[in-house]
């Protein structure tokens, strides 16, 4: 416990983690009515980052980039910033907590 993250695997496992943990603090955020609207156009961009860890798992690929880990890390930040401007500061917390998650994922690619 408490030791780094060794090799390649361990690495893609961790980043499938926090992918993981985005999607589920975006669909706890989804049950706003508040922000049922913004999911409906980011699920697709965290779940297509959530296929491109597995895929990178998978093939036991290190050195495949996951691109899309940033670019929907953006979207939900720039989403939070519309939903906190309406009033839904909530809703936008776990949106800005989830796109921590993925440039956390990103960090690790």
């Amino acid at each position: 416990m408490g030791e780094p993250l060794g090799g390649p695997v361990e690495r893609l496992e961790r980043i499938r983690e926090l992918v993981l943990e985005a999607l589920s603090l975006l669909r706890e955020a989804c049950r706003s009515v508040c922000a049922r609207e913004s999911c409906e156009r980011l699920e697709d961009p965290v779940a297509a980052a959530m296929d491109e860890a597995e895929e990178a798992a998978r093939l036991g690929a290190p050195w495949l980039r996951l691109q899309s880990l940033q670019q929907a890390a953006r979207m939900l930040e720039e989403e939070a910033s519309r939903l906190e401007a309406a009033g839904c500061v909530e809703e936008a917390g776990l949106l800005r907590e989830a796109a921590r998650r993925l440039y956390m994922a990103d960090a690790l690619a």
